[in-house]
């Protein structure tokens, strides 16, 4: 292996090293059964914050009334996900830039017994690629948080005008809206366990 290529790492007990050996593969866990499940109703809720921050500069005419309904439905959208989070499925695995972390070791290894895996990171990118996963660097930025959801909601709107006003109803009986939607949540499901907060970074660091 060339020594330039880049290795991730992945924090696990005992048990998990055997099982990773005689399965050959890794599992992935839901979001909402990990320490940082919260992380996915804190983008949601963020994201709901956005979404009342445009609706405020929105002109109240005749033209913007459709598109004010929109956002309403948005965000009770927003809202059912956040009581009924087991309807989506958010699958993660983690992995560390660093070989030999106390607060991985405390998080993952029960007893402070376990095990740092190194693997290819573009081995694992290959991995991931043919499983349509992804692997995607967390960030720990609220700015950046809010400047990727606006960047969501405004291609909502850029798009609002053909997928709905020029195709009120697509093929298979799905509305424009409802669409956008769809889209909308995909690529919230991408993104938000990516998405952690200051808060639980320095409660990490300091353990």
């Amino acid at each position: 292996m060339n020594k330039s290529e880049k290795i991730l790492y992945h924090y696990t007990s005992l048990e998990g090293l055997l099982g990773i050996i005689e399965s050959k593969s890794i599992w992935a866990t839901n979001v909402l059964y990990l320490n940082d499940a919260s992380e996915l109703n804190y983008a949601l809720k963020l994201l709901s914050d956005e979404v009342n921050d445009i609706k405020g500069e929105i002109p109240l005419d005749a033209n913007w009334l459709a598109k004010l309904s929109f956002f309403d439905n948005l965000i009770l959208n927003i809202d059912e996900i956040i009581l009924h989070p087991l309807n989506f499925g958010f699958f993660i695995c983690s992995f560390s830039e660093e070989k030999d972390l106390l607060s991985q070791w405390r998080g993952y290894c029960p007893g402070g017994i376990g095990f740092s895996v190194g693997i290819n990171l573009s081995k694992l990118k290959d991995c991931a690629k043919q499983k349509e996963c992804s692997v995607t660097p967390c960030n720990y930025n609220e700015k950046d948080h809010k400047l990727a959801l606006k960047k969501l909601i405004n291609d909502i709107l850029y798009k609002y005008d053909d997928e709905v006003k020029r195709a009120p109803l697509l093929k298979h009986g799905i509305h424009g809206e409802d669409k956008l939607l769809i889209d909308l949540f995909i690529k919230i499901i991408k993104l938000a366990p990516t998405f952690k907060t200051q808060n639980l970074k320095l409660k990490k660091n300091g353990e």
